[in-house]
């Protein structure tokens, strides 16, 4: 139980600072108002998560020298797909959600590859500091 505390705080805490990052990005850089907020927050969050499943699904460094199962890989890849889609359709004015600024994207692009490095680096110094 407690390497699974360790492993929540570590991995965890890379997602709230992530999280602090877009806040002041959308706040910010783009003064967003509350649906392009919430929509940037939204496929932010999504797509962190799915790059977390994908690497942390391994403590092999890099991730991609492990490859995912099949049903893993089509799970991750559907709802990406799907969590992108949401801004451009039908659905997006009922649940709040607006097209974002294309610029968001280059900046959700650099976020993520940062957070795949930084989680390949944690993923290092948590399985030597714990014995993985």
């Amino acid at each position: 139980m407690s390497l699974i505390y360790r492993f929540i705080l570590f991995f965890g805490s890379l997602s709230a600072i992530y999280s602090m990052v877009i806040f002041f990005i959308m706040l910010y850089g783009f003064h967003a108002g509350e649906r392009l907020f919430q929509t940037a927050w939204f496929v932010e969050m999504l797509l962190t998560e799915m790059v977390i499943v994908i690497s942390i699904r391994t403590m092999r460094s890099p991730f991609y020298k492990s490859k995912p199962g099949l049903w893993l890989a089509i799970g991750c890849l559907a709802i990406t797909a799907i969590g992108l889609w949401l801004p451009f359709s039908p659905l997006a004015n009922s649940i709040g959600f607006v097209i974002p600024p294309a610029s968001f994207f280059l900046v959700l692009l650099g976020l993520l590859i940062s957070y795949i490095f930084i989680i390949e680096y944690t993923k290092r110094i948590f399985s030597r500091h714990f014995s993985l």
